[in-house]
């Protein structure tokens, strides 16, 4: 829980400025408020929303959307639309301002080839650039495996 109140409290700040490039509008965030010592995320800040990338527990990418303004929890059943393909249906967790997705192989290679990505949420529709997809699902990985970084215990 201390990860994602850390998520929460990241998605309030700017993060255009945070942490190092990785590619596109990626960039590898290594430091959280509220979490002591080093993580893996990489995070894509927009306009409409922000986008994080974590491994879960069992190393399952799980996608995060954010804003600040948001406060919603439970599960929800919603709609990724990559480059307007027809829409990819997920379950997704919310907490506060997160909603939470967890990936599954075909979306996630999918969302490697995409350049944007329109979300369907109960409560609206939201688009964010994802180009560089791939590249910083890489980072992310290399950096899993450089640091051993801590995993949240959700999701």
């Amino acid at each position: 829980m201390i990860l994602l109140a850390a998520f929460a409290a990241a998605a309030v700040q700017p993060a255009a400025e945070d942490g190092d490039s990785v590619a596109g509008p990626w960039r590898l965030l290594t430091r959280l408020p509220l979490v002591e010592g080093p993580v893996c995320v990489v995070r894509a800040a927009g306009a409409e929303v922000n986008l994080d990338l974590i491994l879960n527990k069992a190393g399952e990418p799980i996608l995060i959307a954010a804003r600040p303004d948001w406060r919603h929890g439970g599960e929800a059943e919603i709609g990724l639309t990559i480059d307007g393909d027809p829409p990819r249906k997920a379950q997704a967790q919310m907490v506060a301002n997160l909603v939470l997705i967890r990936m599954t192989d075909v979306l996630l290679e999918r969302l490697k080839q995409g350049k944007s990505v329109e979300l369907a949420l109960p409560f609206g529709r939201f688009r964010a650039g994802i180009a560089e997809f791939g590249a910083a699902f890489a980072a992310l990985k290399a950096c899993q495996a450089r640091i051993g970084a801590p995993r949240p215990a959700t999701a």
